[in-house]
């Protein structure tokens, strides 16, 4: 746990002993560590409204379990129906003009809806990335790779075939979960039915489970082989060696590397169809419907969504910590604070962020979408002869031992 958070923690019983506090305190929890910062300073902006923070690992898990809640989480994973449920609406942010729903990222807002109201608002979202070497690939062109251009470059890619288990390997969409990133991007479109499961669309599905399955690759068990020799730990080594020609990471975690270990690494991000893909790990932000306390949740959450707000954050936070990366470790749901002040403090980025309407979002999770892609969806791509009906099996398999236990 963060030492804010912890300290936060600490004092939040003594604090919520206070009349004051009582009226004029929100409890936050979190699991975003970054939001304990974020407090700090509206709590220091003002003298009216206090907000204290409480680490909570599982918020989601929290919010749909008997007991008191708090007056305010953000967190990843809250997607679901079944989260919204307990939320108030927050249309409030919009009807005072203060904020407008076109400030957001095209599409963001959707999975944050229930009923047309906006139960969740998100935060900030992360894009994948693929990583590799200035020496090795330095006239690579664009500002993303599809996946048509990803496949050629990987077919050229010098591999002794005779070589079993093979020393080099260009890059398998199989390594570090990208599968999902690319069924993502072919439209398997992975969200929550109307009974709380999982669904998807099945055509895209098959299409993207085809294009995994024929990558240029010298065969299933020698890319097992590889991943198990060469992919265990630190990518930077065999990249920089030529070992390998790409690997998957996400924009925060490649710029939150120390500039030594990056200054000759580059990244693309992944499109098809001219959308890049996003991450399926949104910071999302809610008010629970059984707080009593909430004035100073609304409030922050006035504070914390203007524009300018944001840009001082996310300034702040790279001059106290410059691995601190963007917003809430992301980039803003909002468009503006990523075109001004995250390319101030993060360079790299000038020029290179793709445009309010060219991400593709992930639509809303069953609350249990980690588990699932973790026990189902993961283990199940690792497998040669992976289609619909296997991954279906894989879920009514994983839904009857949870219901056994």
């Amino acid at each position: 746990m963060a030492p804010r958070l912890v300290l936060a923690a600490v004092l939040l019983p003594l604090l919520t002993a206070c009349d004051q506090s009582v009226t004029r305190a929100s409890t936050l929890w979190t699991n975003v560590p970054e939001m304990a910062s974020y407090v700090e300073k509206f709590n220091a902006s003002q003298r009216d409204w206090q907000v204290l923070v409480e680490y909570k690992e599982d918020v989601s898990g929290a919010l749909t379990s008997p007991g008191k809640k708090a007056d305010l989480v953000v967190a990843r994973g809250l997607a679901s129906n079944a989260v919204k449920d307990t939320l108030v609406p927050l249309d409030f942010l919009f009807d005072g003009g203060n904020l407008a729903r076109t400030s957001f990222y095209k599409g963001i807002l959707d999975a944050g809806q229930q009923s047309d109201r906006f139960k969740l608002l998100p935060v900030s979202f992360d894009l994948p990335v693929l990583v590799f070497s200035k020496k090795q690939l330095s006239d690579l062109p664009g500002l993303s790779l599809d996946l048509d251009a990803l496949r050629a470059l990987n077919s050229g890619f010098p591999v002794d075939p005779t070589q079993k288990p093979p020393r080099k390997m260009a890059f398998s969409p199989r390594w570090q979960a990208f599968g999902l990133t690319v069924l993502h991007l072919k439209g398997a479109a992975f969200r929550e039915s109307f009974q709380g499961g999982l669904t998807w669309n099945s055509e895209r599905l098959s299409e993207g489970l085809g294009l995994i399955q024929s990558w240029p690759s010298p065969g299933w068990d020698q890319v097992t082989e590889f991943q198990r020799k060469y992919m265990q730990a630190d990518l930077v080594p065999p990249l920089v060696a030529n070992r390998i020609q790409f690997f998957p990471s996400t924009l925060a975690s490649f710029l939150s590397r120390p500039w030594n270990e990056r200054r000759d690494l580059d990244f693309r991000f992944v499109d098809q169809g001219g959308l890049t893909a996003a991450t399926d790990n949104t910071v999302w932000t809610g008010i629970p419907s059984s707080s009593l306390t909430r004035g100073a949740a609304e409030r922050f959450l006035v504070w914390f969504f203007q524009t300018e707000t944001q840009k001082k954050l996310i300034l702040l936070s790279r001059s106290e910590d410059d691995r601190a990366f963007g917003l809430a470790r992301g980039l803003s749901a909002l468009v503006v604070p990523n075109g001004s002040a995250l390319t101030v403090a993060w360079p790299d980025l000038a020029g290179r962020l793709p445009g309010a309407e060219q991400v593709l979002f992930w639509g809303d999770l069953p609350a249990d979408w980690s588990v699932l892609k973790a026990s189902v969806l993961r283990p199940w791509l690792e497998t040669p002869s992976a289609n619909g009906v296997s991954l279906q099996s894989g879920l009514d398999k994983h839904r009857l031992e949870a219901t056994r236990n």
